[in-house]
């Protein structure tokens, strides 16, 4: 039986927690498959999916009767992050699609070394953590 972190403030949000990780990483895992049987080319099918998130955030933020309104910096912020994301995901279904599911999923653990290279370009004042940068290339070792 697993243990649960010391630090949770009750079991119910620990389990939640649990349970939402392994959901993350079922789908994740579903990701390559299902993107070698879309018929959709990579750019159609990331924006079919980027559409459907938008109206599935839409419908729960008028749900939760939220506004989705942000200022203009933080929406250049948001537009750039998006293409960054976008893009990524648009070079992994054509790797998927020129490749195999195990060749575009074995690049996946190279996530954690580019965003601890990247990310302190964009935040001020951060510097390249050598934890994050080893521990993807452990990430990277483990998988090959």
């Amino acid at each position: 039986m697993s243990s649960l972190p010391a630090n949770s403030s009750s079991p119910s949000a620990s389990w939640a927690n649990w349970l939402q990780l392994h959901l993350v990483v079922l789908a994740w895992g579903f990701t390559g498959p299902l993107g070698r049987l879309i018929s959709l080319p990579p750019v159609e099918t990331v924006a079919w999916r980027t559409g459907m998130a938008a109206l599935g955030l839409a419908v729960v933020a008028r749900m939760l009767r939220a506004g989705l309104n942000v200022g203009g910096h933080t929406a250049l912020k948001l537009l750039g992050n998006g293409l960054l994301v976008g893009g990524h995901w648009m070079l992994f279904f054509l790797a998927v699609k020129l490749g195999n599911v195990s060749v575009a999923m074995a690049a996946l653990p190279t996530t954690m070394i580019w965003c601890s290279l990247l990310e302190p370009l964009f935040e001020k004042g951060r510097r390249i953590s050598r934890l994050e940068l080893g521990m993807g290339v452990l990430m990277v070792l483990a998988v090959g």
